[in-house]
């Protein structure tokens, strides 16, 4: 009697195939875990989307209309994340803002608003520390090469110095965590004189 063999792919022609780790690996496209910018120790999106360098050359992240002169203590600023990189098909940030002092990681500096639905705030909680992200709505892009993400913040009424720590995704558009551009930046202000 001849026995008939029953070939089962193994986890290595699963994993070669991408299968596996699409079935095992979470993609972020409704927005990361927290704690994901880049800022006071924190990790960032390279966490999982590790195929390409830290701030590889080619993109720019930026946060438009910080008052250059410093802000005004109460004061509410609408501002933009926006992430620009040519070749990229989604887009995709995270934002927090803190008090820029020696030893204040958990130091909330004034607060975050959303103002559109391509913004959420992280659902985890995560201390006192607001974070704003995309939604899944919001990893579309606004432009060619480009994401926006509008919200609003409001400046701490006691002044002092603050930091905004970003950090954000210029993805292909593959559903999958390779070929993915990572940037992070950090933005100083100090109260207007």
């Amino acid at each position: 009697m001849r026995q008939s063999l029953l070939w089962f792919p193994s986890v290595a022609a699963f994993a070669a195939t991408g299968l596996l780790v699409t079935a095992v690996r979470p993609y972020y496209s409704d927005g990361p875990p927290p704690a994901r910018t880049g800022g006071f120790g924190e990790g960032t999106c390279r966490e999982c989307h590790k195929s390409e360098p830290l701030n590889a050359p080619g993109g720019i992240l930026r946060i438009d209309s910080l008052p250059a002169e410093g802000y005004e203590p109460g004061h509410i600023y609408r501002l933009y994340v926006v992430m620009t990189k040519p070749g990229m098909g989604r887009g995709g940030y995270q934002l927090t803002v803190r008090a820029d002092e020696r030893n204040a990681k958990n130091v909330q500096a004034g607060s975050l608003a959303l103002l559109d639905d391509r913004s959420q705030f992280s659902t985890m909680n995560f201390g006192p520390i607001q974070y704003l992200q995309h939604t899944k709505k919001g990893t579309a892009l606004s432009a060619p090469d480009t994401s926006r993400w509008l919200f609003r913040w409001r400046a701490p009424e006691k002044g002092g110095p603050v930091v905004f720590h970003v950090a954000a995704n210029a993805a292909n558009n593959d559903n999958s965590e390779v070929g993915d551009y990572i940037y992070t930046a950090e933005f100083h202000i100090i109260p207007a004189p």
